[in-house]
């Protein structure tokens, strides 16, 4: 069996021999069904309609039921249905630009295929002090992908912005805060220089 660390490792590893190729640097917001969280990536494209990287995640994980109420009693809110889960992907993909240079006004349509493994932290949420719920997480491995359209925005100064709309499939290895499955819909809005 794969602990957190080894994939950890894996991860630092892969994305660091991708970084000497010499391609895009990027980052952004995802923000889907199930969560939202920040990202990095990087991109190489050896052709006009072709490219592939990596890209490197964190996705806080939220309950669909998961709401913030007020106690009049005593003069707090609180959160109701929380779960405490972490996913850190990291996920190689393969780009398809099929219209590149085919359409004007430095738009780009693309389509995305994405995958890799996928490290889950599960705080126990009985543990009111965020500090001493984080200290020591359940961890799963597990393996996850993702499809994505979406288009490329061309701006001056060598800099680039992208959104998509994904699909994330996150299968978990076991059931955990309640769901043997965290897949669902995703927007994604990323910047590259």
């Amino acid at each position: 069996k794969i602990s957190g660390f080894q994939i950890a490792v894996m991860q630092v590893l892969f994305a660091s021999s991708l970084f000497g190729v010499g391609g895009d640097f990027s980052g952004g917001l995802n923000i889907g069904t199930e969560g939202a969280g920040i990202f990095v990536a990087y991109s190489y494209r050896p052709s006009d309609s072709f490219g592939y990287g990596v890209e490197m995640r964190f996705f806080d994980l939220r309950a669909t039921d998961e709401i913030i109420v007020y106690d009049y009693y005593t003069g707090t809110y609180k959160t109701t249905n929380q779960i405490s889960l972490v996913m850190l992907p990291l996920l190689a993909n393969v780009t398809y630009y099929p219209f590149e240079g085919k359409i004007a006004n430095n738009f780009s349509p693309f389509v995305r295929l994405k995958g890799g493994p996928l490290l889950v932290l599960d705080g126990d949420e009985d543990i009111n002090n965020y500090f001493d719920r984080w200290s020591k997480p359940k961890t799963h491995v597990t393996l996850g992908g993702n499809l994505e359209i979406g288009a490329l925005f061309r701006m001056p100064g060598n800099v680039s912005f992208a959104v998509g709309l994904g699909y994330d499939i996150f299968p978990m290895p076991e059931k955990i805060d309640g769901k043997n499955d965290y897949s669902g819909l995703i927007i994604e809005f990323a910047f590259l220089r």
